[in-house]
């Protein structure tokens, strides 16, 4: 009798202790990258404070070539509210790489300052995560907010692998849904990419190398609200966009593999070629799309840059379907 009592307390305090280990893993530290935008921030700010999350939560906000906003910063038991300025490179990318190497928590956690979370977006992820002890990347659906017009997208979990993200950037999977583990991230997958050219295309560079090193679990509801608006930084930076694509393809020789996913990088060099007037330029990147995948669905977009349909109008409509090119 006393050894069966002796099992039961064991099984308990190996419970209790389970249940502990969990708890004292709910902890996440949120980026946000700031610039010079006070309000959205402080909008951005308030949707990731008032999150109904029962772990610890450590907020860092990084200002880029701005002055640091101390009055800001609080600290209790269960939240922490930090200012630094960043001290990598300018932009983005070196905004989000001095928070991570701030960071001190498990997990990290993006939220860009114009953008929103919804209240239950860090309960939905560690219970996710919760489930699959092995995970180290998690991710949400998102609504993509553009002007009066808001679309619900989520990712496809049968896609979160090399073959998915290599053939579709998969826009649905924003970085302010992202939450990974920290030394994970700092070990293996490494800190967001610095040297592309005009930091374009730096979520998609940090997702491939993410999904070449560790599956991608999804929680299927819209937890995060992403604005899309005209004041993007990549507007009519055409042919920077071009170079940082070139970049990209030869960054990643597994291109070679993915003739379909090739051709949507190359597709969209032959536009960002076509609204930069290089008529030659375009029309010899639409020809080795073609020859790789002759559906590509940019080539015809292409074609009528090339023919002189302004190329905003085109990412206007993009956009409005919730969308890029």
């Amino acid at each position: 009798m006393p050894n069966n009592f002796f099992i039961v307390d064991l099984k308990i305090l190996l419970n209790y202790r389970m249940s502990l280990d969990v708890k004292n893993k709910r902890n996440v530290t949120v980026v946000i990258p700031t610039h010079k935008r006070p309000e959205l921030m402080r909008r951005a700010l308030a949707s990731i404070t008032s999150q109904s999350f029962d772990g610890y939560m450590e907020v860092i906000i990084v200002f880029d070539a701005c002055e640091v906003e101390k009055s800001l910063e609080e600290s209790n038991e269960k939240l922490s509210v930090k200012t630094i300025s960043n001290t990598f490179s300018r932009g983005l990318a070196g905004t989000r790489n001095s928070g991570i190497k701030a960071a001190t928590c498990d997990w990290i956690a993006f939220c860009d300052d114009d953008d929103e979370w919804i209240e239950n977006k860090l309960e939905k992820q560690f219970s996710l995560i919760e489930k699959n002890p092995n995970a180290k990347f998690c991710i949400t659906g998102a609504y993509f907010s553009h002007n009066s017009k808001e679309t619900k997208r989520i990712p496809d979990s049968s896609r979160m692998n090399p073959e998915g993200f290599f053939n579709d950037r998969m826009a649905e999977v924003t970085p302010i849904s992202m939450m990974m583990e920290r030394q994970f991230l700092l070990e293996k997958i490494g800190l967001i990419d610095e040297e592309i050219p005009g930091g374009y295309g730096e979520d998609y560079d940090f997702l491939l190398r993410t999904i070449m090193l560790t599956e991608i679990l999804v929680v299927p509801e819209p937890l995060v609200r992403y604005y899309q608006h005209e004041a993007s930084y990549y507007v009519d930076r055409w042919k920077m966009i071009d170079t940082a694509l070139e970049y990209l393809l030869e960054k990643y020789p597994e291109f070679d593999k993915y003739p379909k996913g090739k051709a949507r990088v190359i597709g969209q060099q032959a536009i960002a070629r076509a609204a930069s007037k290089d008529r030659r330029g375009a029309l010899s990147k639409i020809k080795e799309a073609f020859s790789l995948h002759p559906l590509e669905q940019r080539l015809p977009v292409a074609l009528l840059v090339l023919c002189g349909v302004p190329p905003k109008a085109v990412s206007k409509a993009a956009r409005l379907v919730g969308k890029g090119l």
